[in-house]
């Protein structure tokens, strides 16, 4: 009965919340803040994130919630928004990972050459766009076992040793799949180098 009565509550809070009273919506925060909170860290698995992308949430929840159709369905609305808002943040981070990460190993196979953008002329830029473009593509065109091997040693900083117990194999197999992956990818990318 006691069930029934926080979810009356709760269905009260956010018609209120709707008509805007801000004092209600802070109570449902205070109630599901703990709940969203572990969602959203649960997703993204950073702590500082978690906590900035669940003010994000009820940022959102409070300006979407006139949209809100049935308040009895808040609490499944709320949960589907943390969802959304934690996959768009994993998403942002991942395009920013994959272009620092290319840079790097862009760099790391183009040799000691680079100049910073700042002092790059337009026709600088777009060469190192383009042989950042071409190690990727090379990179997707080696085989799995190479590829990965790469992606851990230069997108990840992994040693030999750590790709070896990341993949659990011998450390000499990963240093031979090493050489063989910087030889085809040398090959690959003789013009550039």
């Amino acid at each position: 009965m006691d069930e029934n009565r926080d979810l009356k509550t709760e269905v009260e809070l956010v018609c209120l919340a709707k008509q805007g009273n801000k004092r209600a919506f802070g109570q449902l925060v205070e109630q599901m803040q703990r709940s969203v909170y572990a969602l959203v860290f649960q997703k993204v698995a950073d702590a500082d994130a978690a906590l900035d992308l669940t003010q994000t949430v009820f940022l959102q929840a409070f300006r979407s919630l006139p949209s809100l159709r049935e308040p009895r369905k808040f609490r499944s609305w709320l949960y589907r928004l943390t969802i959304r808002i934690s996959r768009r943040w994993l998403a942002k981070k991942a395009k920013r990972s994959v272009a620092e990460r290319s840079e790097r190993l862009a760099r790391e196979l183009g040799g000691p050459n680079r100049v910073e953008v700042d002092s790059q002329a337009p026709a600088e830029i777009a060469l190192r766009r383009e042989r950042q473009a071409a190690v990727l593509q090379a990179l997707g065109e080696l085989p799995d076992k190479y590829r990965t091997v790469l992606t851990l040693k230069y997108l990840e900083g992994l040693s030999a040793a750590g790709i070896a117990r990341r993949l659990d194999e011998p450390a000499g197999s990963v240093r031979s799949k090493l050489f063989r992956a910087h030889k085809l990818l040398r090959k690959k990318l003789s013009r550039w180098l």
